[in-house]
């Protein structure tokens, strides 16, 4: 009932986010300045969890450096959570470490390999 409410009164604020937020052509392409400060708000975030991270183990460091690195470098927060879950899921299958890793990780990580590979 609430979410229908706001929803209703966010009709009335459409043409404010349109005008503010509507994107700004670069390039060919369209850049929204509007979510740049989310974005670093939620990096730093990401960031805090870093140091909890054992780094000593290659399996649990490599999936996370690998999708650390593929977020910022593809442009794609999906993209990169995709080959974290794929990566994580190998390594701990290839290890042997199978049982450390979640049914729903392994189901995840071929999800997303049929993904790619039907692309």
């Amino acid at each position: 009932m609430v979410t229908g409410a706001l929803l209703l009164v966010s009709v009335f604020f459409t043409p404010l986010a349109r005008m503010i937020g509507g994107g700004v052509p670069v390039n060919g392409g369209v850049a929204y300045p509007t979510l740049a400060p989310a974005l670093i708000l939620v990096g730093a975030m990401i960031m805090r969890s870093v140091r909890e991270l054992e780094w000593e183990d290659p399996t649990e460091a490599v999936p996370a450096f690998l999708t650390m690195i593929l977020i910022p470098f593809s442009f794609s927060i999906a993209a990169g959570v995709a080959t974290g879950f794929v990566v994580y899921a190998a390594a701990k299958a290839l290890t042997g470490r199978w049982r450390e890793c979640p049914a729903l990780v392994y189901v995840f990580a071929g999800l997303y390999l049929l993904q790619y590979a039907v692309k």
